[in-house]
């Protein structure tokens, strides 16, 4: 049956576009949360747009070249490999690494 593979892929592309959407309306807690300001808030969700365009192009780039299915496989199996390493680092490992990273955008900024 073909739907099972339909949802599996309509959830991955609703968790996709959910987690790039609910991160504007978010601003205003991250802001107060970690006391940035609008235009260090408002960098952070400019690099998480070019970061998604950018991946955009280069992964159809990869899919031309490669074919769609294997550049697929690939991204599952790297985004599986982040989670693994996620995992590992979780708690106070990743807040540091979190903390460090909003560190060096207000410096940008």
């Amino acid at each position: 049956m073909r739907v099972l593979p339909l949802a599996v892929f309509w959830s991955l592309w609703f968790l996709n576009y959910s987690s790039r959407t609910v991160f504007s309306p978010l601003l205003p807690l991250i802001e107060e949360n970690f006391l940035l300001s609008h235009g260090q808030a408002g960098g952070l969700f400019t690099s998480l747009a070019i970061g998604y365009g950018v991946s955009v192009l280069v992964a159809g780039r990869f899919a031309s070249v490669w074919g769609r299915k294997k550049v697929l496989a690939a991204s599952f199996v790297e985004i599986g490999f982040v989670f693994l390493l996620h995992s590992a680092n979780a708690g106070h490992l990743l807040e540091q690494n979190f903390s460090l990273a909003l560190q060096q955008c207000r410096r940008i900024y």
